[in-house]
């Protein structure tokens, strides 16, 4: 029996690192769609603005309004794709309003967003897994 192999091995390793990735995009995703949706639903709101301006940006492209009227008329932006750093996938979400950090100590919105959220992570991880 010399030389012969009773296993085969189907390595799919690229394919799956592809597949992963893909996988951990969407995840990235639907919990950055999530917490916008929380944070902009519980915002303390005045003038709307700060409302207006959560966002998901991708890091070193960010964009922060100093003027309410511009956040206001900002449409709406898709959830972009995560930037790759370090080998990790980021993506940023929050107010893009000069103030928003300072609202966000008086009156949390993106904490009690992401906390929300984080007991989806293990659904939305489930619904994506690669098979």
């Amino acid at each position: 029996m010399a030389g012969r192999s009773f296993v085969t091995l189907n390595w799919r390793g690229p394919t799956i690192e592809v597949e992963v990735n893909e996988a951990l995009d969407k995840v990235i995703r639907v919990m950055a769609k999530a917490i916008i949706e929380i944070a902009q639903g519980i915002v303390h709101v005045d003038t709307g603005a700060l409302r207006a301006s959560i966002r998901a940006m991708v890091p070193g492209q960010e964009v922060f309004f100093r003027d309410k009227q511009a956040a206001l008329q900002q449409p709406a932006s898709p959830i972009p794709e995560p930037a790759r750093v370090g080998g990790l996938l980021q993506l940023l979400v929050g107010g893009t309003m000069w103030y928003a950090l300072e609202e966000e100590l008086r009156h949390p919105y993106m904490q009690p967003a992401v906390a929300a959220v984080q007991s989806e992570f293990d659904r939305a991880v489930e619904a994506n897994k690669v098979k």
